[in-house]
């Protein structure tokens, strides 16, 4: 019976383990919109209440930054315009990194604005970010993105 109870243990402890790792509080969505002489790419970030993303610009020594990483072909696409928009960026004292820090609750917008010097067919990257709520952090997440443009 002992045994049995253990393994019951063993089991529970792995559970909520795995709740932890399953934990998924950023939802991205992204799209492209092919304009005269650039593409603009939208992320949109949609954040669980009491978590929080943090900024593509950050001190050094703190989180992973959100952060875009574009490919074609091998070669690095340069965006001419990358920004962050959204009402919701804030800077504030971060317990769990113990400095200030930029970051967005609810909701997240990054808009790149990609030159056409190139005629691209598809662009394709990942993007990597870190979110937390009052108590924990996640591992950082890799997402790839890949666009077909017309």
């Amino acid at each position: 019976a002992m045994k049995n109870i253990f393994i019951s243990f063993i089991l529970i402890l792995s559970g909520s383990f795995l709740m932890a790792q399953n934990l998924d509080p950023v939802k991205w969505d992204y799209q492209a919109t092919s304009k005269a002489n650039y593409t603009r790419v939208v992320f949109t970030a949609d954040i669980q209440e009491g978590w929080y993303l943090y900024s593509q610009e950050l001190p050094e020594g703190g989180p992973i930054p959100t952060s875009f990483n574009f490919e074609t072909k091998g070669e690095p696409i340069f965006p001419v315009l990358a920004k962050e928009q959204s009402d919701y960026i804030f800077q504030s004292y971060d317990e769990m990194f113990d400095m200030e820090l930029k970051k967005f609750k609810h909701q997240a917008v990054f808009t790149y604005e990609i030159a056409k010097e190139i005629p691209l067919k598809t662009i394709k990257g990942y993007l990597e970010y870190m979110c937390c709520d009052g108590n924990q952090c996640l591992a950082p997440k890799i997402i790839d993105f890949n666009f077909n443009l017309k």
